[in-house]
C-alpha cells in the first residue's frame, strides 16, 4: 500500500522539489506522461509532493499514459498507472496506439505517436505543459549517441529542458537528476513500477551506449560530465539561435499563408553556420516538421540559394522557387502528402503541422480542410478579389474548406462563398519558430 497521507523522500529534499518545479508554479494546470517505469512514476510522486508543499494555488495535475501495443503487457502497465493515479486523487487519461502495424524505426515512431496523442489532448484541454521524466543519465546517453553520429552543436547540446510539440510545451524537469535517485524514491515509497525488458535489449543503440558509459567511467567520462557538456553546448546553441533570428529579421519576409521570401543578398553577409541555420528554420516552419533535413542535402540547397540559380529545388517537404532575385519557400503540394481533416463548428486545430484553422461556432456543419490544389486554384482565380499574385505551386498548398464536393472558402485568398462562414480563420502557426529563440 502506498503512503498517501505524507510524502517524504530521503533521496529528494523539499527544497530540491521546489527548485525543480519553480518555473511551473504559476501555471493553472499541468500534465505528466507516465509509462509505468520507475523514472516516470517517481516524477508523478514528486509532483504530488510538490503540489502539497506549495498549497492551494498549486497547478491542477493530470496523468497521461499510452498503450503503445508493442508488448502484450502494455495495457496492464497503463492500468497500473491509472490505479496509482487514483490513489493520489489524480485524474488519469489513457490513449492507445497500435505499434504492431508500424515499420521502420519503431522507437522513433512510437515516441512521436505518443507525443502526438498526448499533446493534442493537452491542446484541447488548454494545458500548456506536458512533463516527461528524462534524467541526467538519459541526457548523457543522448550525447554519446549523437557523438557517434558525428553531430554538431545542436546534436551534442542533446535534450533541451523544453521544446514545443504541436502547440504543447514538452518539459523535462529531471535532466539534472540521476536515475539511481529516482529508483531509490519509488522503492522508498513502496511504489510498484514496470521494468521494461527493452531497457536491457542489446539490439537497441541506447542500451549498448548505456553499457559503454559504464565502461567509460574508468576514464573519467561519466554521466554528469557528459550532461554538463550538453549544458555548455546548449548555451552555445542559444547564442547561434539568437544570431539566426536576427538574420531572419533582416533577410526574410514571413507571410501568414505559411510561406516565406528569402533575400539571398542579405543572407550572404552572415557566416556559413548562421546561413545554414536560417535555411533549416525556414524549411522546418514552412513544412510543419519537427526535424530539419540532414546536413548534406541542406548544404547543397544552401549552395543553390547563394548561386542565384533561377531553377527550383525541393527539400524537407518544401518547394524553393527563384523569383526576381528572391527565393520563395513554400509547402510542396504536388506529391499527395498533404492531409485532410474534419473541422467541427467552434473547433481550432493545426492543419498539416503548420496552419492553425478554426471554424466559427455559428457554423451549421463541419467542414473538411484540405490543400486547394492547382486545378481548383485555376478554377477560382478569375473570381478572386485579392490582388495577390501567388504562384500556382504556392496556392496549391493553401488550406481550403469544403463540404462534400463544394468549395466553401480559401481564407488566404479572401475567397468565401457563404457569408456566414467568412469568419473562418487560418494563420501560420509556426511563425514563432522564425521570430523567437
Amino acid at each position: 500500500m502506498l503512503v498517501v497521507e505524507h510524502l517524504n523522500f530521503p533521496s529528494i529534499s523539499d527544497d530540491e522539489l521546489i527548485e525543480l518545479f519553480e518555473p511551473l508554479k504559476a501555471l493553472p494546470s499541468l500534465a505528466v506522461a507516465v509509462s509505468g517505469g520507475a523514472d516516470s512514476m517517481a516524477l508523478m510522486l514528486m509532483l504530488v509532493a510538490w503540489r502539497r508543499l506549495i498549497g492551494e494555488n498549486a497547478p491542477e495535475l493530470s496523468v497521461l499514459s499510452v498503450d503503445h501495443g508493442l508488448r502484450r503487457e502494455a495495457a496492464e502497465e497503463v492500468q497500473l498507472v491509472a490505479k496509482i493515479s487514483r490513489q493520489y486523487g489524480l485524474p488519469h487519461k489513457a490513449f492507445s496506439w497500435d505499434g504492431s502495424k508500424a515499420d521502420g524505426n519503431i522507437s522513433a515512431k512510437s515516441r512521436n505517436a505518443r507525443y502526438d496523442l498526448m499533446c493534442e489532448w493537452c491542446d484541447q484541454q488548454k494545458i500548456s505543459h506536458l512533463l516527461v521524466a528524462h534524467t541526467l543519465d538519459d541526457q548523457a546517453e543522448t550525447v554519446l549517441l549523437r557523438l557517434a553520429r558525428g553531430s554538431g552543436v545542436d546534436g551534442l547540446a542533446a535534450m533541451a529542458t523544453s521544446r514545443t510539440w504541436n502547440n504543447t510545451v514538452i518539459y523535462r524537469p529531471l535532466l539534472g537528476v540521476e536515475r539511481t535517485r529516482l529508483l531509490q524514491l519509488v522503492n522508498d515509497m513502496q511504489c510498484p513500477y514496470v521494468n521494461d525488458p527493452g531497457n536491457h535489449d542489446l539490439k537497441y543503440d541506447r542500451v549498448r551506449f548505456r553499457q559503454a558509459l559504464a565502461l567509460l567511467e574508468s576514464l573519467g567520462i561519466d554521466a554528469y560530465g557528459l550532461a554538463q557538456t550538453a549544458v555548455r553546448l546548449a548555451q552555445a546553441r542559444a547564442a547561434l539561435d539568437m544570431a539566426s533570428v536576427q538574420a531572419i529579421a533582416r533577410s526574410v519576409e514571413i507571410f501568414d499563408a505559411g510561406f516565406c521570401i528569402l533575400d539571398p543578398g542579405q543572407l550572404e553577409h552572415h557566416p556559413y553556420e548562421i546561413r545554414r541555420r536560417v535555411l533549416s528554420r525556414l524549411l522546418r516552419a514552412v513544412a510543419g516538421r519537427t526535424y530539419a533535413p540532414s546536413h548534406a542535402p541542406l548544404a547543397k540547397v544552401l549552395a543553390w540559394v547563394q548561386a542565384r540559380d533561377r531553377s527550383t529545388r525541393t527539400l524537407g517537404g518544401c518547394l524553393l522557387m527563384a523569383r526576381q532575385a528572391k527565393i520563395w519557400i513554400m509547402r510542396e503540394a504536388g506529391r499527395g502528402l498533404l492531409p485532410e481533416i474534419l473541422l467541427q463548428p467552434g473547433q481550432n486545430l493545426v492543419w498539416d503541422g503548420r496552419i492553425r484553422v478554426s471554424l466559427p461556432a455559428s457554423a451549421e456543419k463541419p467542414l473538411t480542410v484540405k490543400a486547394l490544389g492547382v486545378d481548383n486554384y485555376a478554377r477560382i482565380k478569375p473570381l478572386l478579389k485579392t490582388s495577390l499574385n501567388y504562384p500556382s505551386a504556392l496556392a496549391a498548398g493553401l488550406p481550403s474548406f469544403w463540404h462534400s464536393d463544394e468549395l466553401y472558402a480559401v481564407p488566404h485568398l479572401d475567397f468565401c462563398v457563404v457569408n456566414s462562414l467568412c469568419q473562418i480563420e487560418a494563420g501560420f502557426a509556426n511563425s514563432g519558430q522564425l521570430t523567437e529563440f
